[in-house]
């Protein structure tokens, strides 16, 4: 793409390799042991984990990071949390800090013999001027996995009989775990799959569930049925596209038998059928509210592009054109699934200008994004009314951008939007492409 954009590249070392962002920074101030008895732990640099081969980032987001740490054969995990400016300064001396939260969660659940993560030490720095806040490490569960990856392992077994025990330890083994948490006044309020962990035995079979990331855990007050529903409407929501509704039916059954302790004979009893009918609805209710309170959150990152956003992000492209693109895309497993990778915003640059020629050249744009396997959605304004139009409710092209992702965000199967380019002039947009998956069948043969 001929824009001259000036040039956005990745800082490198005199031998050319990758720097890493923070390796002109000077080295943070020490840590101190608030909290925990391993204070061995203080001879490991927690506070420059991207700069040591035995760390590896597992996720991030603008408030705190979660490094796999390898230390002395046994493995650690680290959620470390940065300083994010003055506004979450002020949330945390109006609700307390979150790490001190979730260590006392932690301890909580310990004394109570909750099925979670264990945490061996909160570390702060002992002065100011670091990016690092705290640094709360736990200790890994030996080769434990999601139960997110559990669930698919369980349900790709060829043999039915086979798939259906898996599932069926694994419904009981959470039900049981989530029931347990809540008998002892420990609601942990987001129970997605990504934060239940399956711990097998020796021979690889499901054993325990555990739960981690414990940050808006509640304890000490007593787990009403509507907050039960609301605590499980997360994980019904997830099961929703993943399983059966067999599966979620046997599911609550098992809660609600591990919680209210029925035998097998008061299962079957006319009192537990209406408890579970009742309690059924509410969970139905409370997954339809947190399904749209999702939804408009991942709406509002597609509207936000310029804010720190891990989804979307926007550049000038020179020339008067400016792009939005996904940075990640979700549900890649949901027919039909996006052909382009997860990009950052500086290599998403540097796809279009090496893969795209000058977005005006209608032939050979198009061209372009027909060898990418996209095509190509191009909207011009007639006239000075559809240019005023344009700036109140956007470009037609916009909108196909917008409703794609709507949809997406939604888990519908709809092509992928995978790029917007807009062309602005005294701020009012007068021309815009947008390049979606294709849509009619491919390769289908002579």
């Amino acid at each position: 793409m001929n824009t001259g954009t000036r040039s956005t590249a990745t800082p490198v070392d005199r031998n050319g390799s990758p720097r890493p962002v923070d390796a002109d920074r000077p080295d943070p101030p020490a840590l101190r042991f608030v909290r925990g008895d391993h204070r061995d732990l203080l001879q490991f640099p927690w506070s420059q984990l991207a700069r040591d081969p035995r760390a590896e980032r597992v996720k991030e987001n603008p408030l705190r990071q979660v490094w796999r740490v390898t230390l002395r054969g046994e493995i650690f995990f680290a959620k470390v949390f940065t300083d994010a400016g003055w506004t979450h300064a002020v949330r945390r001396c109006v609700h307390g800090a979150p790490e001190r939260k979730e260590w006392r969660v932690g301890r909580y659940a310990e004394r109570h013999d909750v099925a979670c993560i264990r945490f061996v030490g909160l570390l702060e720095p002992t002065g100011s001027g670091g990016a690092v806040r705290a640094v709360l490490i736990s200790k890994a569960v030996p080769n434990a996995v999601s139960l997110a990856d559990a669930w698919q392992r369980a349900c790709e077994a060829k043999d039915p009989a086979a798939r259906s025990a898996a599932v069926g330890r694994l419904t009981d083994l959470v039900a049981r775990a989530i029931a347990d948490a809540h008998d002892k006044r420990f609601l942990h309020r987001d129970t997605h799959p990504d934060n239940i962990l399956i711990s097998p035995d020796a021979d690889g079979t499901p054993q325990h569930a555990i739960l981690a990331d414990l940050q808006r855990t509640r304890v000490g007050r007593t787990v009403s049925d509507a907050d039960a529903a609301a605590n499980l409407a997360e994980l019904a929501q997830w099961f929703r596209l993943r399983s059966t509704l067999t599966q979620r039916m046997r599911f609550l059954r098992a809660y609600l038998r591990y919680r209210h302790g029925w035998t097998a004979a008061q299962t079957r009893s006319v009192q537990a059928r209406s408890v579970r009918r009742r309690f059924c609805h509410m969970v139905d209710a409370a997954a339809g509210r947190h399904a749209e309170r999702l939804y408009a959150k991942r709406d509002r990152r597609m509207l936000r592009p310029h804010s720190r956003n891990r989804y979307f992000g926007a550049a000038d492209l020179g020339g008067g054109w400016r792009g939005t693109f996904p940075l990640r895309f979700r549900r890649r497993d949901y027919a039909p699934g996006p052909s382009q990778p997860d990009r950052s915003l500086h290599e998403w640059i540097e796809w279009a200008h090496r893969e795209l020629p000058d977005l005006g050249d209608v032939e050979r744009c198009n061209a372009a994004a027909g060898r990418l396997e996209l095509q190509a959605i191009r909207s011009v304004p007639k006239g000075i009314w559809e240019l005023a139009s344009w700036a109140v409710r956007g470009s037609p092209v916009h909108r196909v951008w917008r409703q794609g992702h709507r949809a997406r965000n939604r888990d519908l199967p709809v092509a992928s939007p995978v790029a917007l380019f807009e062309r602005r002039r005294f701020g009012l947009v007068i021309e815009s492409v947008v390049l979606i998956e294709r849509t009619e069948p491919r390769n289908r043969g002579a």
